[in-house]
Protein backbone atom coordinates (compact mmCIF):
# COMPACT_ATOMS: atom_id res chain seq x y z
CA UNK A 1 0.00 0.00 0.00
CA UNK A 2 1.60 3.29 -1.13
CA UNK A 3 0.61 4.51 2.48
CA UNK A 4 2.24 2.25 4.35
CA UNK A 5 5.03 2.72 2.40
CA UNK A 6 5.24 6.58 2.63
CA UNK A 7 4.79 6.29 6.33
CA UNK A 8 7.35 3.82 6.74
CA UNK A 9 10.11 5.81 4.38
CA UNK A 10 9.79 8.18 7.55
CA UNK A 11 11.90 6.26 9.94
CA UNK A 12 14.95 6.61 10.87
CA UNK A 13 17.68 4.48 12.51
CA UNK A 14 16.58 5.42 15.81
CA UNK A 15 12.74 4.37 15.47
CA UNK A 16 11.43 8.17 15.04
CA UNK A 17 8.99 9.59 12.23
CA UNK A 18 10.45 12.74 12.59
CA UNK A 19 7.64 13.73 15.35
CA UNK A 20 6.34 12.71 18.39
CA UNK A 21 2.90 12.70 17.43
CA UNK A 22 4.08 10.82 13.80
CA UNK A 23 6.04 8.19 15.99
CA UNK A 24 2.92 7.61 17.38
CA UNK A 25 0.96 7.19 14.72
CA UNK A 26 3.16 5.00 13.22
CA UNK A 27 3.13 2.32 16.37
CA UNK A 28 -0.63 2.65 16.25
CA UNK A 29 -0.66 1.53 13.13
CA UNK A 30 1.72 -1.05 13.86
CA UNK A 31 -0.74 -2.75 16.45
CA UNK A 32 -3.44 -2.67 13.13
CA UNK A 33 -1.40 -4.26 11.01
CA UNK A 34 -0.78 -8.06 11.14
CA UNK A 35 0.92 -9.49 13.74
CA UNK A 36 5.07 -9.32 11.43
CA UNK A 37 5.08 -5.57 12.40
CA UNK A 38 4.58 -6.07 15.86
CA UNK A 39 8.14 -5.76 15.80
CA UNK A 40 7.60 -2.11 14.45
CA UNK A 41 5.38 -1.42 16.88
CA UNK A 42 7.34 -2.51 19.94
CA UNK A 43 10.42 -0.23 18.39
CA UNK A 44 7.85 2.86 18.14
CA UNK A 45 6.54 2.73 21.43
CA UNK A 46 9.96 1.98 23.51
CA UNK A 47 11.45 5.03 21.65
CA UNK A 48 8.39 7.12 22.99
CA UNK A 49 8.72 5.76 26.10
CA UNK A 50 12.14 6.85 26.44
CA UNK A 51 10.73 10.57 24.71
CA UNK A 52 8.74 10.62 27.19
CA UNK A 53 10.71 9.30 30.11
CA UNK A 54 13.27 12.37 29.23
CA UNK A 55 11.23 15.18 29.50
CA UNK A 56 10.91 15.89 25.83
CA UNK A 57 7.27 16.50 26.13
CA UNK A 58 6.46 19.54 25.39
CA UNK A 59 2.68 21.33 26.24
CA UNK A 60 1.56 21.53 23.26
CA UNK A 61 -1.46 19.63 21.92
CA UNK A 62 0.58 17.41 19.35
CA UNK A 63 2.68 16.10 22.24
CA UNK A 64 -0.16 15.21 24.21
CA UNK A 65 -1.75 13.47 21.20
CA UNK A 66 1.51 11.48 20.84
CA UNK A 67 1.18 10.54 24.42
CA UNK A 68 -2.14 9.08 24.48
CA UNK A 69 -1.67 7.11 21.52
CA UNK A 70 1.48 6.06 22.93
CA UNK A 71 -0.71 4.59 26.02
CA UNK A 72 -3.24 3.06 23.20
CA UNK A 73 -0.25 1.27 22.00
CA UNK A 74 0.94 -0.19 25.14
CA UNK A 75 -2.16 -1.42 26.28
CA UNK A 76 -3.03 -3.11 22.80
CA UNK A 77 0.60 -4.61 23.12
CA UNK A 78 -0.49 -5.75 26.77
CA UNK A 79 2.71 -3.59 28.12
CA UNK A 80 1.44 -1.72 30.82
CA UNK A 81 3.38 1.56 31.85
CA UNK A 82 1.52 3.71 34.59
CA UNK A 83 3.85 6.32 34.12
CA UNK A 84 3.25 6.89 30.97
CA UNK A 85 -0.59 6.41 31.05
CA UNK A 86 -0.24 9.21 34.08
CA UNK A 87 1.49 11.35 31.98
CA UNK A 88 -0.78 11.12 28.81
CA UNK A 89 -3.89 11.88 30.63
CA UNK A 90 -2.24 14.83 32.58
CA UNK A 91 -1.33 16.30 28.88
CA UNK A 92 -4.62 15.25 27.50
CA UNK A 93 -6.33 17.28 30.03
CA UNK A 94 -3.81 20.47 30.34
CA UNK A 95 -4.63 20.15 26.18
CA UNK A 96 -8.66 20.44 26.82
CA UNK A 97 -7.91 23.34 29.21
CA UNK A 98 -6.41 25.20 26.48
CA UNK A 99 -8.56 27.73 23.80
CA UNK A 100 -10.51 25.89 20.96
CA UNK A 101 -7.88 28.45 18.65
CA UNK A 102 -4.58 26.62 19.60
CA UNK A 103 -5.94 22.93 19.64
CA UNK A 104 -6.93 21.63 16.68
CA UNK A 105 -10.13 19.49 16.51
CA UNK A 106 -8.09 16.86 14.94
CA UNK A 107 -6.27 16.65 18.45
CA UNK A 108 -8.97 16.25 20.33
CA UNK A 109 -10.41 13.40 18.06
CA UNK A 110 -7.22 11.33 18.24
CA UNK A 111 -6.77 11.70 22.17
CA UNK A 112 -10.40 10.43 22.72
CA UNK A 113 -10.11 7.73 20.22
CA UNK A 114 -6.46 6.86 21.74
CA UNK A 115 -7.86 6.57 24.94
CA UNK A 116 -11.25 5.28 24.81
CA UNK A 117 -10.87 1.92 26.09
CA UNK A 118 -7.39 2.61 28.11
CA UNK A 119 -9.53 4.91 30.24
CA UNK A 120 -12.91 3.40 30.04
CA UNK A 121 -14.31 5.18 32.67
CA UNK A 122 -15.88 8.18 32.02
CA UNK A 123 -16.35 9.48 35.72
CA UNK A 124 -12.13 9.90 35.81
CA UNK A 125 -9.92 12.47 33.99
CA UNK A 126 -9.68 13.37 31.32
CA UNK A 127 -13.32 12.93 30.42
CA UNK A 128 -14.91 15.72 32.38
CA UNK A 129 -12.51 17.92 31.13
CA UNK A 130 -12.79 16.99 27.41
CA UNK A 131 -16.77 17.24 27.57
CA UNK A 132 -16.22 20.74 28.90
CA UNK A 133 -14.01 21.52 25.82
CA UNK A 134 -16.19 19.69 23.47
CA UNK A 135 -19.10 22.30 24.55
CA UNK A 136 -17.02 25.15 23.88
CA UNK A 137 -17.36 27.44 20.17
CA UNK A 138 -18.70 27.03 16.91
CA UNK A 139 -17.06 24.08 14.33
CA UNK A 140 -18.07 23.29 10.66
CA UNK A 141 -17.00 20.84 7.95
CA UNK A 142 -14.92 18.07 8.85
CA UNK A 143 -14.27 19.74 12.50
CA UNK A 144 -18.02 19.38 12.82
CA UNK A 145 -17.73 15.67 11.96
CA UNK A 146 -14.63 15.15 14.48
CA UNK A 147 -16.49 16.98 17.53
CA UNK A 148 -19.24 14.38 16.85
CA UNK A 149 -17.14 11.81 17.39
CA UNK A 150 -15.65 12.93 19.85
CA UNK A 151 -18.79 13.98 21.43
CA UNK A 152 -20.13 10.99 21.47
CA UNK A 153 -17.13 9.02 22.67
CA UNK A 154 -16.36 11.21 25.75
CA UNK A 155 -19.93 11.32 26.65
CA UNK A 156 -21.12 9.53 29.80
CA UNK A 157 -23.49 7.03 28.00
CA UNK A 158 -22.39 6.27 24.46
CA UNK A 159 -25.34 6.30 22.07
CA UNK A 160 -24.11 4.86 18.64
CA UNK A 161 -27.34 5.45 16.40
CA UNK A 162 -27.09 9.26 17.57
CA UNK A 163 -23.39 8.98 16.68
CA UNK A 164 -23.70 7.56 13.40
CA UNK A 165 -26.86 10.20 12.22
CA UNK A 166 -24.37 13.23 13.33
CA UNK A 167 -21.84 11.83 11.17
CA UNK A 168 -24.11 10.94 7.93
CA UNK A 169 -25.35 14.84 8.18
CA UNK A 170 -21.79 16.75 8.87
CA UNK A 171 -18.77 14.24 7.02
CA UNK A 172 -18.25 15.55 3.82
CA UNK A 173 -19.39 13.74 1.41
CA UNK A 174 -16.80 14.32 -1.23
CA UNK A 175 -13.54 15.45 0.33
CA UNK A 176 -10.29 16.32 -0.93
CA UNK A 177 -7.83 14.20 -0.88
CA UNK A 178 -5.86 16.04 2.07
CA UNK A 179 -8.65 15.84 4.49
CA UNK A 180 -9.79 12.44 2.35
CA UNK A 181 -7.52 10.82 5.22
CA UNK A 182 -8.62 12.17 8.04
CA UNK A 183 -12.16 11.69 6.10
CA UNK A 184 -11.58 7.58 6.01
CA UNK A 185 -9.67 7.29 9.72
CA UNK A 186 -12.97 9.01 11.18
CA UNK A 187 -15.39 6.60 9.28
CA UNK A 188 -13.21 3.76 10.43
CA UNK A 189 -12.88 4.18 13.81
CA UNK A 190 -16.48 5.26 14.32
CA UNK A 191 -17.50 2.59 12.10
CA UNK A 192 -15.34 0.25 14.86
CA UNK A 193 -17.14 2.02 17.96
CA UNK A 194 -20.63 1.96 16.57
CA UNK A 195 -20.44 -1.65 15.43
CA UNK A 196 -19.75 -2.87 19.04
CA UNK A 197 -23.28 -1.50 19.90
CA UNK A 198 -25.08 -1.73 16.53
CA UNK A 199 -26.23 -4.58 14.43
CA UNK A 200 -24.62 -4.94 11.47
CA UNK A 201 -27.84 -4.85 9.22
CA UNK A 202 -28.49 -0.78 10.69
CA UNK A 203 -28.98 1.09 7.88
CA UNK A 204 -27.41 4.45 9.31
CA UNK A 205 -24.42 1.73 9.99
CA UNK A 206 -23.88 0.41 6.13
CA UNK A 207 -23.99 3.87 5.34
CA UNK A 208 -21.46 4.40 6.37
CA UNK A 209 -19.40 1.18 5.83
CA UNK A 210 -20.49 2.34 1.80
CA UNK A 211 -19.42 5.83 2.31
CA UNK A 212 -16.00 4.94 3.79
CA UNK A 213 -16.01 1.94 0.76
CA UNK A 214 -15.88 5.18 -2.50
CA UNK A 215 -14.28 7.69 -0.69
CA UNK A 216 -11.51 4.63 -0.79
CA UNK A 217 -12.32 3.50 -3.98
CA UNK A 218 -12.22 7.56 -5.25
CA UNK A 219 -8.43 8.15 -2.90
CA UNK A 220 -7.03 4.49 -4.90
CA UNK A 221 -7.24 6.38 -8.35
CA UNK A 222 -6.55 9.87 -7.70
CA UNK A 223 -3.24 9.09 -5.38
CA UNK A 224 0.09 8.14 -6.64
CA UNK A 225 3.58 7.58 -5.31
CA UNK A 226 4.20 11.21 -5.88
CA UNK A 227 1.44 12.45 -3.83
CA UNK A 228 3.37 11.09 -0.71
CA UNK A 229 6.83 12.65 -2.06
CA UNK A 230 7.30 16.11 -0.86
CA UNK A 231 7.43 18.65 -3.56
CA UNK A 232 10.91 19.56 -4.62
CA UNK A 233 10.71 23.66 -5.03
CA UNK A 234 13.56 24.44 -7.95
CA UNK A 235 15.12 28.01 -8.73
CA UNK A 236 13.16 30.12 -10.84
CA UNK A 237 13.62 29.61 -14.47
CA UNK A 238 11.49 31.27 -17.40
CA UNK A 239 12.24 29.11 -19.79
CA UNK A 240 10.66 25.60 -17.57
CA UNK A 241 7.89 25.26 -16.91
CA UNK A 242 7.58 24.91 -12.77
CA UNK A 243 4.41 22.70 -12.99
CA UNK A 244 5.60 20.22 -15.52
CA UNK A 245 6.69 17.40 -12.96
CA UNK A 246 4.97 18.66 -9.78
CA UNK A 247 2.14 16.33 -8.76
CA UNK A 248 -1.07 18.07 -7.83
CA UNK A 249 -1.56 16.56 -5.15
CA UNK A 250 0.46 16.10 -1.72
CA UNK A 251 0.19 14.46 1.52
CA UNK A 252 2.11 15.24 4.70
CA UNK A 253 3.70 12.30 6.46
CA UNK A 254 0.94 12.89 9.12
CA UNK A 255 -1.97 12.82 6.67
CA UNK A 256 -0.10 9.32 5.07
CA UNK A 257 0.10 7.56 8.47
CA UNK A 258 -3.58 8.37 8.90
CA UNK A 259 -4.39 7.21 5.63
CA UNK A 260 -2.08 4.28 6.86
CA UNK A 261 -4.11 3.55 10.19
CA UNK A 262 -7.64 4.26 8.78
CA UNK A 263 -7.15 0.90 6.02
CA UNK A 264 -4.69 -1.15 8.03
CA UNK A 265 -5.31 -4.79 7.08
CA UNK A 266 -5.95 -6.83 9.95
CA UNK A 267 -5.19 -10.24 7.83
CA UNK A 268 -2.29 -10.36 5.22
CA UNK A 269 -5.10 -12.51 2.66
CA UNK A 270 -8.60 -10.49 4.17
CA UNK A 271 -8.10 -7.11 4.14
CA UNK A 272 -11.56 -5.57 3.09
CA UNK A 273 -14.43 -7.54 4.27
CA UNK A 274 -18.08 -6.81 3.53
CA UNK A 275 -20.59 -7.99 5.77
CA UNK A 276 -22.10 -10.93 3.36
CA UNK A 277 -18.28 -12.41 2.88
CA UNK A 278 -18.06 -12.05 6.85
CA UNK A 279 -20.97 -13.86 7.30
CA UNK A 280 -19.94 -16.42 4.61
CA UNK A 281 -16.58 -16.90 6.27
CA UNK A 282 -17.86 -16.99 9.46
CA UNK A 283 -22.09 -17.91 9.55
CA UNK A 284 -21.20 -22.00 10.18
CA UNK A 285 -18.76 -21.57 13.09
CA UNK A 286 -20.48 -18.88 14.60
CA UNK A 287 -23.83 -21.02 14.36
CA UNK A 288 -21.94 -24.36 15.68
CA UNK A 289 -20.32 -21.93 18.28
CA UNK A 290 -24.34 -21.39 19.36
CA UNK A 291 -25.64 -24.74 18.80
CA UNK A 292 -23.25 -25.82 21.56
CA UNK A 293 -23.54 -23.34 23.87
CA UNK A 294 -27.72 -23.99 23.76
CA UNK A 295 -27.10 -27.34 24.44
CA UNK A 296 -24.62 -26.68 27.64
CA UNK A 297 -27.63 -24.56 28.71
CA UNK A 298 -30.12 -26.71 28.31
CA UNK A 299 -27.78 -29.62 30.42
CA UNK A 300 -27.48 -27.26 32.99
CA UNK A 301 -31.23 -26.49 33.34
CA UNK A 302 -32.08 -30.01 33.26
CA UNK A 303 -29.30 -30.75 36.22
CA UNK A 304 -30.43 -27.23 38.12
CA UNK A 305 -34.00 -28.28 38.35
CA UNK A 306 -33.18 -31.82 38.86
CA UNK A 307 -30.90 -30.78 41.91
CA UNK A 308 -33.54 -28.63 43.03
CA UNK A 309 -36.29 -31.42 43.22
CA UNK A 310 -33.96 -33.30 45.38
CA UNK A 311 -32.78 -30.85 47.14
CA UNK A 312 -36.83 -29.83 48.13
CA UNK A 313 -36.79 -33.63 49.36
CA UNK A 314 -34.09 -33.51 51.88
CA UNK A 315 -35.16 -30.32 53.17
CA UNK A 316 -38.55 -32.21 53.29
CA UNK A 317 -37.32 -34.66 54.82
CA UNK A 318 -35.21 -32.46 57.42
CA UNK A 319 -37.59 -30.54 58.75
CA UNK A 320 -40.11 -33.71 59.30
CA UNK A 321 -36.55 -35.11 61.44
CA UNK A 322 -36.50 -31.85 63.47
CA UNK A 323 -40.17 -32.23 64.47
CA UNK A 324 -41.86 -30.13 62.24
CA UNK A 325 -45.83 -30.94 61.21
CA UNK A 326 -45.53 -32.97 57.97
CA UNK A 327 -47.85 -30.63 56.21
CA UNK A 328 -45.54 -27.99 56.93
CA UNK A 329 -42.20 -30.06 56.13
CA UNK A 330 -43.98 -30.66 52.95
CA UNK A 331 -44.82 -26.96 52.13
CA UNK A 332 -41.88 -25.79 52.87
CA UNK A 333 -39.90 -28.65 50.66
CA UNK A 334 -42.24 -28.08 47.71
CA UNK A 335 -41.69 -24.24 47.96
CA UNK A 336 -37.85 -25.01 47.36
CA UNK A 337 -38.12 -26.76 44.36
CA UNK A 338 -40.45 -24.38 42.82
CA UNK A 339 -37.94 -21.39 43.21
CA UNK A 340 -35.18 -23.96 41.84
CA UNK A 341 -37.45 -24.53 38.81
CA UNK A 342 -37.96 -20.88 38.49
CA UNK A 343 -34.15 -20.87 37.87
CA UNK A 344 -33.68 -23.51 35.73
CA UNK A 345 -37.16 -22.52 33.55
CA UNK A 346 -35.10 -18.56 33.44
CA UNK A 347 -31.87 -20.61 32.39
CA UNK A 348 -33.44 -22.44 29.35
CA UNK A 349 -35.22 -19.85 28.28
CA UNK A 350 -32.85 -18.31 25.88
CA UNK A 351 -32.37 -21.27 23.98
CA UNK A 352 -35.49 -23.46 23.68
CA UNK A 353 -37.68 -22.60 20.67
CA UNK A 354 -41.11 -22.62 22.40
CA UNK A 355 -40.38 -19.90 24.04
CA UNK A 356 -44.61 -18.87 24.91
CA UNK A 357 -44.19 -22.46 26.65
CA UNK A 358 -41.29 -22.05 28.59
CA UNK A 359 -42.59 -18.71 30.03
CA UNK A 360 -46.25 -20.79 30.75
CA UNK A 361 -43.85 -22.70 32.71
CA UNK A 362 -42.39 -20.26 34.78
CA UNK A 363 -45.50 -18.31 35.73
CA UNK A 364 -46.69 -22.01 36.80
CA UNK A 365 -43.64 -22.31 38.94
CA UNK A 366 -43.31 -19.38 40.07
CA UNK A 367 -47.50 -19.67 41.48
CA UNK A 368 -46.39 -23.44 43.07
CA UNK A 369 -43.61 -20.99 44.76
CA UNK A 370 -46.12 -18.58 46.37
CA UNK A 371 -48.56 -21.12 47.25
CA UNK A 372 -46.48 -23.69 48.23
CA UNK A 373 -44.77 -20.71 50.78
CA UNK A 374 -48.30 -19.17 51.72
CA UNK A 375 -49.50 -22.64 52.99
CA UNK A 376 -46.44 -23.31 54.91
CA UNK A 377 -46.41 -20.02 56.68
CA UNK A 378 -50.90 -20.61 57.06
CA UNK A 379 -50.66 -24.14 58.31
CA UNK A 380 -47.64 -22.68 61.08
CA UNK A 381 -50.24 -20.26 62.34
CA UNK A 382 -52.31 -20.25 65.03
CA UNK A 383 -55.17 -18.59 63.87
CA UNK A 384 -54.28 -19.35 60.27
CA UNK A 385 -54.87 -15.97 57.52
CA UNK A 386 -56.58 -17.85 54.68
CA UNK A 387 -59.35 -20.24 56.41
CA UNK A 388 -60.03 -21.59 52.76
CA UNK A 389 -56.56 -22.55 51.70
CA UNK A 390 -56.80 -25.15 49.99
CA UNK A 391 -59.58 -23.86 47.32
CA UNK A 392 -57.37 -20.73 46.81
CA UNK A 393 -54.10 -23.01 46.11
CA UNK A 394 -56.38 -24.90 44.17
CA UNK A 395 -57.85 -22.29 42.02
CA UNK A 396 -54.51 -20.56 41.52
CA UNK A 397 -52.91 -24.25 40.38
CA UNK A 398 -55.71 -24.64 37.91
CA UNK A 399 -55.04 -21.39 36.56
CA UNK A 400 -51.70 -21.56 36.08
CA UNK A 401 -52.18 -25.34 34.44
CA UNK A 402 -54.53 -23.70 32.10
CA UNK A 403 -51.99 -21.22 31.00
CA UNK A 404 -49.10 -24.00 30.49
CA UNK A 405 -51.81 -25.77 28.08
CA UNK A 406 -52.51 -23.42 26.19
CA UNK A 407 -49.29 -22.68 25.85
CA UNK A 408 -48.38 -25.93 24.91
CA UNK A 409 -51.05 -26.41 22.38
CA UNK A 410 -51.03 -23.08 21.24
CA UNK A 411 -47.15 -23.36 20.20
CA UNK A 412 -48.09 -26.87 18.23
CA UNK A 413 -51.13 -24.94 16.53
CA UNK A 414 -47.99 -22.20 15.32
CA UNK A 415 -45.43 -24.49 14.58
CA UNK A 416 -47.51 -26.75 12.43
CA UNK A 417 -49.04 -23.51 10.83
CA UNK A 418 -45.16 -22.27 9.98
Amino acid sequence: MLAHRAGARQRDGEDWWGSAIETALAAVSATRHPAAHREQAEAALDRLERWQRSDEARPVSADAVALALAARTAATLAQSNPALLSAAVAAVEHMAGRGADVVPELHIALAVWALDDVVSDRADAPWPAIRDRLRRGNVYGIDASLRAYATGVAARQFDAGTLVQALLADTPQSPAPSDGSVVLWLLGVAIDRCGRSLSEHEPGLRALVEWRARITERLAVELDEDAFSEPVVADFDPEVDQDQHRSEIYLSPMEALLLDVALAPADDEEVWLTYPQAEALLGRETRLARALAGRERRRLAAVLALATLLGGAVLGFALTTAGVKSAVAIAWSLAAAFVGLIGSVALARRVVARRRLIDALGVAAATGAVCAALNAVNQMLAKPLLPDAAGVIAGAAIVAVAGVVWAFFGDAAGDSSA
